[in-house]
């Protein structure tokens, strides 16, 4: 499932990634959450392309709103999501999906790379040096913590679609991964991390998580704290490192109020 929002100039990128895959048995949902660019035709031109691609064009209602009418008219087992300025390596569905067999686990992961507009790494991010399977506290406790292992980042992973029955993404929030991941964690038990970087990650001067201090600034300490009492339920033993995010997630919007000229 690719959200699509006026980012003509990295689309293609991201949908050849996807089409080139190693994997083939894919279904690829490309859904244009109102784009104002070229970003329509060019979902439309791929879709005549590539009997597996179905294109949504939709009114604009923002990530979450767009993820969730892929989720509504997927038909696989598995679900995955990829960013549309970003892309991914040819192997990484089929390493995830082989994963997800081989364990018998509900969510495989992997690392990923971040780079900026001139395609230059500026850092790994969700890392580990090796396979690891950890259980669901354990990744939650990673999340919680910020180590760089484990995080609640929707695009890097892949999902039985199962997970999903009575999940979705809250509409209209900013960082609503942080509150929907962990509790996907904690439906699937235990999560195989590959212990290797298959998502590259474009970081953009004008994406959402860059822009200055505005009405949706404050949202990630809401979610963080939506996310604390549903830890605070779940997993008492983790009330420590809960209440360590929501303090630690305070930070940012405190940040960016103090450079706001306004």
């Amino acid at each position: 499932i690719v959200p699509i929002y006026n980012v003509e100039k990295y689309l293609r990128r991201c949908i050849d990634s996807i089409i080139a895959q190693t994997y083939k048995d894919l279904e690829i949902i490309l859904v244009n959450d109102g784009s104002a660019d070229a970003c329509p035709q060019i979902c439309d031109e791929y879709a005549e392309m590539d009997s597996r691609i179905i294109v949504i064009h939709k009114e604009n209602g923002g990530l979450s709103s767009a993820r969730n009418a892929g989720l509504e008219i997927s038909k696989g087992e598995f679900v995955g999501f990829v960013d549309s300025d970003d892309f991914i390596l040819p192997e990484m569905y089929e390493i995830l999906y082989r994963v997800c067999i081989d364990y018998n686990v509900l969510i495989a992961a992997c690392g990923r790379r971040v780079i900026d507009e001139e395609g230059k790494t500026i850092r790994y991010e969700n890392h580990f040096d090796q396979p690891v399977l950890l259980n669901a506290q354990d990744a939650i406790r990673s999340l919680l913590m910020s180590d760089n292992r484990c995080d609640s980042a929707v695009y890097d992973k892949l999902y039985r679609k199962i997970l999903f029955s009575d999940i979705r993404y809250p509409i209209n929030v900013h960082y609503e991964d942080q509150n929907v991941t962990p509790r996907l964690f904690y439906q699937a038990g235990k999560i195989f991390h590959v212990g290797r970087t298959l998502y590259v990650y474009q970081k953009r001067k004008e994406s959402i998580t860059a822009l200055d201090f505005n009405q949706h600034s404050l949202d990630e300490v809401k979610q963080a704290e939506l996310l604390k009492q549903f830890i605070d339920e779940k997993y008492p033993e983790l009330k420590k490192e809960a209440r360590y995010f929501v303090h630690y997630k305070m930070g940012f919007p405190l940040c960016y109020a103090s450079k706001c000229r306004n």
